[in-house]
């Protein structure tokens, strides 16, 4: 939980503001929510003259407003109940008072994480002005403390933390401690990083993988428009043979296709041979076939793909029945059949009873770092002796909070769980009797072109 703050004069253009007033064209779910008011009353024009009466009864505050936002981690999923009575309480440790204080609190709803503002007259109903001297690190003392108290997720690198075995209740962070802070946000920022890529290089290999193996997709410019769909941009490199490399733009960062794993030589041969795929003649039955292996293909990787979703959102236990027969498969015993006229492929159960087993493992061992967590936030600093140990109590009591400060909450992220598309991939028979034609050709005409340089060289006497 981060809070912070700024301080104004003008009431009414803030209202405004987290009303969100100035956008018209908020869908539902992206307009702000209303949480309380407190002590005003009526639209925007109506609170801020209510807040301007009660401010100017002090003339000495010469900037009345108090503007708090408060927001919580993305990944940090509280009832709506629990989150206000975390922004209740932060508000209540920097002074504001519910029966003293003129407030607007709302919610606002246009990100992925979750956060409230607050408009607050300073000048409160008894005319005297709420001190917001070092509002910052009071913030951060207060989000620590409620943190705590309530047991949400602790947020790293504060430089003023709360403890409650210092007569002021905080302290600043101490030279080690901030250095701890400092590699850990180093370390944070470079795995997010680290991960955000692979992230998107997966993202990149599966889909040039899935375009390469639609046979229509037979030139550049066509797999170019495929991954384009995909919010992928490509990028062609020339000489003057033509194109010599290519490149795949995603999120704004991109990557080498050698990275990858996809150089420009292999994507070309692929697309040559859906070009001569798609320009050689077929019979009926082999036109069948292939479109019966791409059929299955598609299907089976949608089967995997919504498995690892189901994983991914915290279904230990999909329903593989339901997702396969979904995709066009019927179940048999132990297993799960893709059948169109005369052909017929059949799945074993069993790997996806195994994916579901090994998930399971990965989630009690979350368990167990998020109980090891739990007790680790839970665990209140010891209390400070009147005579002897008192140093070794607030040693000890410093390494306590400096671990909880820097201990991030536990997330359940199952990771490789033994369902990999190309496992499950079929070949047409077609297709890679087509290609051993193709190849058998182009070995039959290297080797006409050695024997008829061999008989030139022969007919100009070289060689005898």
């Amino acid at each position: 939980m981060i809070a912070t703050a700024t301080t104004g004069t003008g009431f009414k253009g803030c209202l405004s503001y987290v009303q969100k007033e100035h956008e018209k064209n908020l869908s539902e779910e992206e307009k702000p929510e209303l949480i309380s008011k407190n002590n005003i009353y009526g639209d925007t024009q109506k609170m801020s003259s209510q807040m301007h009466f009660l401010a100017n009864e002090n003339s000495r505050v010469s900037r009345p407003v108090l503007h708090v936002a408060v927001s919580f981690h993305k990944d940090e999923k509280l009832s709506p109940e629990n989150a206000q009575k975390a922004v209740n309480a932060v508000l209540k440790e920097v002074g504001v008072d519910k029966e003293n204080n003129q407030y607007l609190l709302m919610k606002h709803n246009d990100a992925k994480h979750e956060h409230y503002h607050a408009v607050i007259n300073k000048v409160g109903l008894d005319g005297k002005n709420l001190n917001t001297s070092y509002i910052v690190n009071r913030l951060q003392v207060a989000c620590d403390k409620v943190e705590k108290e309530q047991g949400l997720r602790r947020t790293e690198g504060r430089t003023v933390v709360y403890d409650p075995t210092n007569e002021k209740g905080y302290r600043f962070l101490n030279k080690e401690e901030k250095a701890v802070v400092a590699e850990k946000k180093r370390e944070t920022l470079s795995r997010d990083k680290d991960r955000k890529i692979s992230d998107e290089k997966n993202h990149i290999k599966a889909k040039v993988s899935e375009a390469l193996k639609d046979h229509g997709i037979n030139t550049p410019e066509k797999l170019k428009n495929a991954l384009g769909k995909e919010a992928i941009e490509t990028k062609f490199m020339q000489n003057k043979n033509g194109i010599c490399g290519i490149s795949f733009r995603y999120n704004n960062q991109s990557h080498k296709g050698s990275a990858l794993g996809y150089k420009w030589n292999n994507i070309n041969n692929k697309l040559y041979s859906n070009q001569k795929l798609t320009s050689m003649k077929l019979t009926p039955e082999e036109k069948k076939e292939i479109q019966f292996k791409d059929d299955y293909n598609k299907a089976i990787r949608t089967v995997i793909n919504e498995h690892g979703s189901a994983f991914r959102n915290g279904n230990l236990n999909p329903d593989t029945d339901k997702i396969f027969m979904q995709n066009g498969f019927k179940k048999e015993e132990e297993k799960f059949v893709f059948e169109r006229e005369n052909q017929k492929i059949t799945v074993s159960e069993k790997p996806f009873d195994f994916a579901k087993e090994e998930v399971s493992k990965q989630y009690e061992a979350f368990k167990e770092r998020e109980r090891e967590y739990n007790q680790l936030m839970s665990t209140a600093p010891q209390k400070k002796p009147l005579f002897f140990g008192k140093k070794e109590v607030e040693k000890a009591n410093s390494e306590l909070l400096g671990k909880q400060l820097l201990t991030g909450k536990p997330e359940f992220r199952p990771g490789n769980y033994g369902l990999n598309g190309i496992d499950f991939h079929v070949n047409s028979t077609t297709i890679q009797q087509k290609a051993r034609e193709e190849q058998m050709s182009q070995h039959r005409l290297k080797l006409d072109g050695i024997e008829g340089e061999r008989r030139n060289k022969i007919g100009r006497g070289i060689g005898r």
